[in-house]
């Protein structure tokens, strides 16, 4: 029973000041601003870390999306630089790996499945192969 009025008094004192962040980016903000940086592994993790969970839904998702599928289809020869990001930060290699999805470009996407299975780094075989994995279920999910 201690323990009951010990938890219920917790939370009333601590319940008000926990509340989700909500994202301080609308559209012409994300679109004018925010998405034309995305041009690095450093921009896209500096974005990831000022804007995400908060910002990662909807119309927005679908540009972090672009902006990842985008280096790894085009930019390849960075995927040390992301390696690092995501071995320094394993949520940013989680939040890569969940925007390597469906609502990317198809051709994209076998880009990425290429490079991360004929084109990978020594070294970097686990990240391909959650690349690889990623691109995959991503471009069965465009089957559908």
């Amino acid at each position: 029973m201690r323990v009951l009025i010990a938890t219920a008094a917790m939370v009333l004192i601590v319940g008000p000041r926990v509340h989700a962040v909500e994202c301080t980016l609308d559209d012409q903000q994300w679109i004018d601003d925010e998405l034309p940086r995305l041009k690095s592994w450093s921009s896209i993790y500096e974005s990831y870390r000022a804007y995400t969970p908060q910002c990662d839904d909807g119309f927005l998702a679908e540009g972090y999306t672009e902006a990842v599928v985008k280096m790894l289809s085009a930019r390849w020869v960075t995927v040390h630089e992301l390696a690092r990001l995501a071995h320094r930060d394993p949520a940013f290699r989680r939040f890569v790996l969940k925007h390597v999805d469906a609502s990317a470009d198809p051709d994209d996407l076998r880009k990425v499945l290429t490079k991360a299975t004929r084109h990978c780094p020594r070294k970097l075989g686990g990240l391909c192969a959650s690349l690889a994995t990623a691109a995959k279920a991503a471009l069965e999910q465009v089957k559908g």
